[in-house]
């Protein structure tokens, strides 16, 4: 057998030819996502979905719109999860059908007066980077304050710099042990829910089938559930307590 037969029957991988010196395949998760526990259901749910398909993909985590533009010009493979609003931008971005995760919002707050009456002192904390949450500020005409995180976030409303967090449930739920408060103040925003897709670089365009199928599988089996649940463990291992207060329209 060939030095070339070789590689090329090394290579074959679940259906896929992989050449010897192929680079790995690198998916991008935004720096926003700057938790540990955040991060670690994102990359064991992609890891998960690639699996189903034999691909072992690495991870980078870059700046969002550095990330967005390096998938985008297929330097990096994949963008792990985008709102289509945004990846709309992005013209060499196609999107896996089935959505990976569907995401509610909400306000979490210190103080209950906090989270019951807005008004235009009010200065609302939003992760950077967010752009479904910087629209809703304009849109709104709320003052938002941009920070790295939400780990930043709840330093920033208990320093009193900010009164509100606004940020999606499952990774404001997943940073509350690292706050030091035990008790938060929670009012759903029901018009900011929304779906978040996987995308891939249109290079691998001919990879989507078999993800969307597997996506599709995952959620049958209730494994992106668990992930995310196993998640937010840490929430209720530290006693965080959450009070929710009845949703309204601003």
């Amino acid at each position: 057998m060939t030095k070339f037969a070789i590689c090329v029957l090394l290579g074959v991988i679940g259906g896929h030819v992989f050449a010897a010196d192929e680079p790995p395949y690198t998916i991008n998760i935004s720096e926003s996502v700057a938790s540990p526990e955040a991060k670690d259901v994102i990359i064991k749910l992609l890891e998960a979905l690639y699996a189903r398909i034999d691909i072992t993909p690495r991870f980078v985590m870059l700046p969002s719109s550095r990330g967005m533009l390096m998938v985008n010009s297929g330097e990096l493979d994949a963008e792990a999860a985008r709102v289509d609003t945004v990846a709309a931008s992005y013209p060499n971005l196609v999107q896996v059908q089935t959505p990976l995760l569907e995401l509610t919002v909400g306000y979490y707050c210190l103080k209950e007066q906090a989270c019951q009456n807005f008004d235009e002192d009010t200065v609302f904390i939003v992760p950077k980077g967010s752009k479904l949450l910087t629209e809703f500020c304009d849109t709104h005409r709320l003052t938002c304050l941009p920070v790295n995180n939400d780990e930043s976030a709840f330093k920033t409303i208990g320093s009193g710099v900010g009164d509100v967090l606004l940020s999606a449930d499952w990774i404001a739920r997943t940073v509350m042990c690292n706050s030091h408060y035990r008790t938060f103040y929670y009012r759903p925003e029901p018009t900011l829910a929304t779906e978040v897709y996987h995308y891939v670089h249109r290079k691998h365009q001919s990879l989507l089938p078999q993800l969307d199928a597997a996506m599709v599988t995952l959620n049958h089996e209730g494994v992106i559930k668990d992930f995310i649940q196993n998640g937010m463990n840490s929430q209720n291992s530290c006693d965080a307590k959450i009070i929710t207060l009845p949703s309204s329209a601003l």
